[in-house]
């Protein structure tokens, strides 16, 4: 992502021995999916929704993987969140769609021989979006709602 280096930097710069400090204490200990509490942490630049679940992917891969604004193309998905302006903002609701996401993603990788974590399944999705499949996208996400 051509913003990355950036966003370190600002994250880098702007976070604060306490809110490390809180951060600490609270991962451990974190409850499911545990977006709304990870955003009281109030860290520079994971704010939103995307960056949430990406620090929550990173913090369990087996269990979680992420949701980014470009998977909102996919019908079946978009209809769950709520979007303000270009962000996925973190609410109640978004956070219990973002675990029906993870729940989907969980569903179809047990499917798979060998079996999968949810952030793989994500990564499909990714591509799917990324070649234009977002039909083919849409119906295996349909199919998996079903199961």
């Amino acid at each position: 992502m051509g913003t990355r280096d950036h966003h370190v930097e600002r994250f880098r710069s702007s976070v604060t021995v306490e809110q490390m400090e809180r951060a600490a204490s609270l991962l451990p200990q974190l409850s499911k999916p545990g977006i709304l509490e990870l955003r009281r942490l109030r860290l520079p630049e994971f704010g939103m929704l995307t960056f949430l679940s990406k620090l929550r992917t990173f913090l369990d891969p087996e269990k979680y993987c992420v949701l980014d604004r470009k998977l909102l193309r996919i019908p079946a998905l978009k209809s769950d969140f709520k979007v303000s302006g270009k962000a996925i903002p973190v609410t109640v609701g978004n956070e219990r769609a973002y675990q029906r996401w993870v729940d989907l993603c969980g569903r179809i990788a047990d499917t798979l021989t060998p079996p999968r974590r949810p952030v793989d399944v994500e990564r499909g999705f990714f591509h799917l979006v990324d070649t234009g499949q977002i039909a083919v996208a849409d119906s295996i996400l349909r199919k998996a709602a079903d199961i």
